[in-house]
């Protein structure tokens, strides 16, 4: 990545980050703001889900945007409420579905480029264990009462989600054209 997509990469990190800030501090427990503020969020999360061009993959990758939409709006259920029994519940619905889906996902994006012999499918391979390390070391730590852990975990999975696909899952793309 040259410095100029570095500048833009970082602008545009900075801007979903303000954006989530100003969303969480605007909301004040009444239900309509709520959703409203977390509708905005899923839109701009959505509008940088950059599409590689392969239909299964780009799927699965909105799944996981979703996932990472869900644990948001648990983030802020738990700095309105605090860690309550109900965002406690919620918190392990919503880990729970975002690990499975990301452990799915891995899987089968690691047996795709295997059938269509993706030269760095090791390397690829690679990086999923190595995330999924530190995924799941943070993961463990929120189940074990540390839910102020939660930012951690979701900026954690924002900001490898968004460079992931668009330096590693955008090769296989641009490797396999169908």
């Amino acid at each position: 990545m040259n410095t100029e997509e570095n500048k833009l990469s970082k602008k545009r990190e900075k801007s979903i980050l303000e954006l989530l800030d100003d969303a969480a501090a605007s909301i004040d427990g009444s239900q309509e703001k709520t959703q409203s503020a977390h509708e905005e969020i899923e839109l701009q999360l959505f509008s940088r889900l950059q599409r590689i061009g392969l239909n299964a993959i780009d799927r699965q990758h909105e799944t996981l945007v979703r996932h990472l939409c869900n644990l948001y709006k648990v983030m802020v259920g738990i700095r309105l409420n605090g860690p309550t029994l109900k965002e406690d519940a919620l918190l392990k619905i919503t880990l729970d579905g975002l690990t499975e889906y990301t452990v799915k996902h891995f899987q089968e994006e690691e047996n795709y480029m295997v059938y269509i012999g993706y030269p760095e499918s090791d390397n690829h391979a690679k990086i999923h264990k190595e995330f999924l390390a530190k995924f799941l070391e943070i993961r463990n730590k929120i189940q074990e009462s540390n839910s102020h852990l939660v930012n951690d975990l979701f900026f954690l999975v924002y900001k490898w989600l968004f460079d992931h696909i668009n330096r590693e899952d955008a090769k296989i793309a641009t490797f396999y054209k169908p």
